[in-house]
């Protein structure tokens, strides 16, 4: 990733920087999506929306920090050579992170499985009970595909509304995000308040998802997001009101709505799918809401025909993606599939 990312920054010719902006598109969704299910499946349940919270808020810290960034350098070629050279330290750190047992035990590894957990336990100052680890007995050890999300009737039926709740809340995450600078900020000011709003969002989401739980969490908010939306829209049609006070605020709110629903979507994702088939299930979500980013400026586009209509186009995938999360099964406390097998 950071050798992508600093191959962008020092492209002489066009072709090379197309490459190299591909090839980092692919390393970040990778580098992401895996370093997201290892948390999931290294904390245990009743700390999982603590760790989700903390990883969610350093994601947002990126906002402001970026926002520096770009106002004091304003070559883009410099801001993405220093940005490479954070990823390279990162990519040092991540040596640290140790395997996941439950992938272990997947991939037929119990061995290696125990002694990690033995490390865990003699860390954490106890000892690992002298217990049987269940390994999967219809572990493919990591042959499973894209295919195997659409076999089963179960899975399947979670694999299309993820897809379309992911989709949806792309496209609300980068309206939201990239539509601050167009509210009457100047675009460093509105881009950073696009961060920092996702900081009360994620200590919502760590008090109240294990109250409420994932299915409720992002029911509402996904809901009340789409209404959010419709008022800016509305609010629109007027010039005195389009770049007024409230509308900044509904702005606002819908933001720390969407992270809302993004920040449960995560986890609600990953506690959904097997450990079998949990990275390409998360990943494949992954990449299908990045179809939302590249269609949502198309959405914009549509405010040619009417100012308020890509808000009226976006409310109405706000409240589809609320309603068909409405059949998904809650996954509060209940403990992680292992394999298909057990889905089905």
């Amino acid at each position: 990733m950071s050798c992508s990312s600093l191959a962008v920054a020092l492209s002489p010719y066009f072709v090379l920087y197309v490459l190299s902006v591909v090839t980092l598109g692919f390393a970040c969704a990778g580098v992401f999506v895996t370093l997201f299910v290892l948390r999931t499946e290294l904390v245990s349940a009743p700390y999982r929306p603590a760790a989700s919270m903390l990883t969610s808020s350093f994601f947002a810290l990126g906002y402001p920090l970026l926002s520096l960034l770009a106002y004091t350098v304003r070559t883009w070629r410099t801001q993405l050579a220093i940005c490479s050279v954070c990823g390279f330290v990162v990519s040092l750190l991540t040596r640290l992170l140790p395997e996941s047992p439950r992938w272990l035990l997947v991939q037929g590894r119990e061995t290696e499985a125990r002694r990690l957990l033995c490390k865990f336990a003699e860390e954490n100052g106890t000892q690992m009970l002298d217990c049987e680890l269940r390994v999967p007995a219809s572990s493919s050890k990591g042959k499973e595909t894209v295919i195997d999300l659409f076999k089963g009737q179960r899975v399947r039926s979670r694999t299309l509304i993820l897809m379309f709740c992911w989709f949806t809340n792309t496209v609300l995450y980068f309206a939201l995000s990239l539509g601050m600078a167009d509210l009457g900020w100047d675009r460093f000011t509105g881009f950073a308040l696009a961060g920092l709003v996702e900081l009360p969002s994620n200590l919502f989401v760590f008090l109240f998802i294990d109250r409420l739980g994932r299915k409720k969490l992002y029911f509402g908010f996904m809901f009340l997001n789409a209404l959010l939306c419709l008022c800016v829209g509305a609010m629109q049609i007027s010039e005195e009101f389009s770049r007024g006070t409230l509308v900044v605020l509904l702005a606002l709110l819908g933001k720390l709505c969407v992270s809302v629903t993004f920040s449960t979507l995560y986890l609600f994702t990953a506690e959904l799918y097997p450990t079998q088939a949990r990275n390409i299930g998360v990943g494949f979500c992954y990449s299908v809401s990045r179809v939302g980013g590249v269609i949502f400026p198309l959405i914009m586009l549509l405010s040619q025909y009417g100012t308020p209509l890509p808000m009226l186009v976006i409310s109405t995938l706000g409240v589809s993606a609320a309603f068909l999360s409405s059949f998904l099964p809650e996954t509060l406390n209940l403990p992680l599939l292992q394999t298909l097998e057990e889905l089905s």
